[in-house]
């Protein structure tokens, strides 16, 4: 849909130019587009869209515009105060925005890109600094330092542009190293309590929706209105007596107690709710019992969370 309202421009592939911008694997999606500030703008806002649709962060790798660096062929799209070039960092040092912050605030061309605010001739590097206004003396020993650390700076202008895998050290993309990568990014969730959710036997949507509550990455009334949606009333209504966050959906609520006590009646024992959703995963299992047998356990637990999430959905969008 995105390309049919000319929103980013698709890869053309092969003799025949079949168009392409995304390819799936089993929980991966790859995002293709041509090399412009269109495309790559428009792809952003559509995950950020997701982001705060699912609540679920995405994954930063070091490719593309931006916080995903990309680069174009003797365009120079690389914004100025925000990243480095594909090479690393051009200043090796990071980012002028978080090196000079005041600086930054009194620019002018925050999102001028290099080849807007610098040239070259005969080798040597000139840059043009505009503030929006005087600067005082001790800002102006600022721009000194800015324009020291910008002297050795030295620009390959031929040179050819090309896209660089920053995860690889032959810095060539790979499968193996993407997913380093995303392991690296997600490490919080290979801890026991992760490990023992996907061993769950389950169905994968409920283990998907159970790693969401544990997250607080469920779309509850109270998660809504943080993510700047607009909610009608944020009071649960399952009880309809306090806001709708994850903690009292899933434990304290009074449509949600009874679902555990009737589980635990039928199960023949006693535990305590915990408002903490991760602890009341992690205490809901028997100490003396195989994993095989927590495991189980465990699906049980899925299965309530599924199953009152499904309710609380059916109320709301069924009546």
């Amino acid at each position: 849909m995105a390309e049919e309202k000319n929103l980013i421009d698709s890869l053309e592939v092969g003799g025949v130019k079949v168009k392409a911008n995304m390819l799936q694997y089993a929980d991966d999606t790859l995002f293709f587009c041509e090399a412009n500030t269109k495309s790559v703008f428009n792809i952003k806002a559509i995950l950020l869209c997701f982001e705060l649709a699912f609540g679920l962060k995405q994954v930063d790798l070091e490719v593309g515009f931006g916080q995903r660096r990309f680069v174009e062929r003797d365009s120079r799209l690389q914004i100025w105060w925000m990243e480095e070039f594909e090479s690393g960092s051009w200043l090796n040092c990071g980012a002028l925005k978080g090196m000079f912050p005041r600086l930054y605030s009194l620019s002018t061309a925050k999102a001028a890109k290099v080849a807007e605010i610098g040239n070259w001739s005969n080798g040597v590097s000139i840059w043009h600094l505009c503030w929006r206004r005087s600067l005082f003396d001790w800002e102006k020993l600022l721009e000194e330092q800015l324009s020291q650390l910008l002297q050795g700076v030295k620009m390959d202008v031929g040179g050819v542009d090309s896209w660089v895998w920053k995860a690889e050290g032959s810095q060539s993309f790979t499968i193996n190293s993407a997913y380093i990568k995303v392991r690296r990014v997600s490490d919080g969730e290979s801890s026991p309590i992760y490990c023992r959710l996907w061993r769950c036997k389950a169905l994968p949507s409920a283990v998907f929706l159970a790693w969401r509550v544990l997250e607080n990455r469920i779309s509850t009334r109270v998660n809504l209105v943080r993510r700047g949606v607009v909610v009608e009333n944020p009071i649960c209504c399952l009880c309809g007596k306090v806001e709708e966050s994850s903690s009292h959906l899933f434990s304290v609520c009074d449509f949600a107690w009874r679902v555990w006590c009737l589980c635990f009646e039928w199960l023949g024992v006693s535990f305590v709710i915990h408002l903490d959703l991760m602890q009341n995963f992690i205490q809901f299992r028997l100490s003396q019992a195989s994993v095989s047998v927590n495991d189980v356990w465990g699906a049980i637990w899925v299965g309530i969370v599924s199953e009152i999430w499904k309710h609380r959905n059916s109320v709301i969008f069924n009546g």
